[in-house]
């Protein structure tokens, strides 16, 4: 479980549980994209990456495989005319959760400039299809007295906050079937920016440490072999707060082509930790043009609130998310409940047991399960899809 911020360290900017301590913390200019030892939410604290070649070469990775049961709410004969596999009368599935392996490295050329890369990819453990190794953040990047300069594929900012004020991040209860998800269609908002240019630095302050963050692609949804298609341009910015036992991020996107339409995101992190307790607070507003005119899917509001509480070697964990009702339709939003139990086997194994609810409007199919789990659960309009998952993630 996500335990606080910590030092913003370069250059291992991902969605994999880093060890800190491996990181030269001396490094005026050392960054950790915005805290990323807690970017999976559910983390293993205690996980190290394996040093090939010394930081010239590292090689991590989580492996993470759950037993879920899945039930959409829908009639056997509903799931079976669809055709769809997301919809389920319930049955049992085995999922990888997004486990991924990766290379990553630095190197000093001079004491003002090191360059830095970063290789990432999707394993599936559970099967074998298309699927099986996809790139996650990869980039080649320099660093000097200003910051870090990178290039490559990478998670949205807006993306970010979520997964970094999430306590239950690639579960049945992840964060994406709610935040930044449309109903009926599922999550189209937590994304990796194509043909990506990010520009990230941080300041200490007597106030707490500041970490910003600009980011821009030329063609935000992949157009490998062929100029970038700049009518699909994504901007980006974020700005983060870290004190003592607080943090904040405030995070924008701007799309000039996705789903259809233009659309502006935006989403503020608030974290709060005091001796066992860590809460966390996602305010998210989304405004979805059509170019045909009108408002898309994707045009509503949402919230989600996180609660982690450490008690005799277990971690409790409650979370509350709820999307309004979007543009133009009523009775459209929905809420979704979880609860989770956390055990640490060892330093970077972790066993838990994850219940979710998504409870529907009679206009709205948010799904039961979505965003970095594995395998997903659909529903139809007006049904209440749940989930039961336990699962083993370990990490290095």
């Amino acid at each position: 479980m996500m335990q606080h911020l910590p030092p913003y360290n370069k250059p291992a900017l991902s969605q994999i549980v880093l060890s800190v301590k491996r990181i030269n913390p001396m490094s005026r200019h050392g960054l950790t994209a915005l805290g990323f030892s807690l970017a999976l939410g559910m983390t293993s604290s205690g996980s190290h990456a394996i040093e090939v070649v010394g930081k010239q070469l590292e090689f991590y990775g989580v492996m993470h495989v759950s037993l879920d049961y899945l039930d959409s709410d829908v009639s056997r004969a509903v799931a079976k005319q669809n055709g769809n596999d997301a919809l389920t009368d319930g049955e049992l599935s085995v999922s990888s959760n997004i486990s991924r392996v990766g290379i990553r490295g630095e190197q000093m050329l001079s004491p003002e400039l090191t360059v830095l890369y970063q290789l990432e990819q999707t394993i599936n453990l559970d099967g074998s299809n298309g699927d099986s190794l996809t790139s996650r953040n990869s980039f080649l990047g320099i660093r000097g007295r200003y910051g870090e300069l990178l290039a490559g594929r990478y998670d949205t900012l807006f993306k970010l906050v979520g997964t970094q004020y999430s306590l239950l991040n690639d579960t049945i209860a992840d964060r994406g079937a709610i935040i930044g998800a449309a109903s009926g269609v599922g999550n189209l908002l937590d994304r990796r920016a194509e043909n990506m240019l990010m520009w990230r630095d941080e300041r200490d302050t007597n106030s707490g440490r500041w970490l910003w963050a600009l980011q821009y692609s030329a063609d935000s949804q992949r157009s490998a072999g062929s100029a970038d298609n700049n009518d699909r341009k994504l901007l980006g910015g974020s700005l983060t707060w870290q004190g003592d036992s607080q943090s904040a991020t405030l995070a924008h996107d701007h799309y000039t082509e996705l789903a259809g339409g233009t659309i502006d995101a935006t989403r503020l992190g608030l974290q709060h930790r005091e001796g066992r307790l860590t809460a966390n607070l996602i305010l998210e507003r989304v405004r979805h043009d059509l170019d045909v005119g009108g408002h898309g899917l994707l045009d509503r509001n949402a919230v989600a609130v996180n609660v982690g509480w450490k008690q005799g070697g277990f971690n409790w964990i409650v979370q509350v998310m709820e999307a309004a009702d979007f543009a133009g339709i009523s009775d459209s939003g929905a809420l979704k409940l979880s609860f989770g139990l956390e055990k640490m086997l060892a330093p970077s194994l972790k066993s838990y047991v994850v219940y979710t609810q998504t409870d529907n409007d009679r206009n709205a199919a948010y799904q039961g399960v979505d965003g970095t789990h594995g395998d997903e659960l659909a529903t139809t309009p007006g049904n209440d899809p749940s989930a039961l998952s336990a699962g083993l993630r370990f990490a290095f």
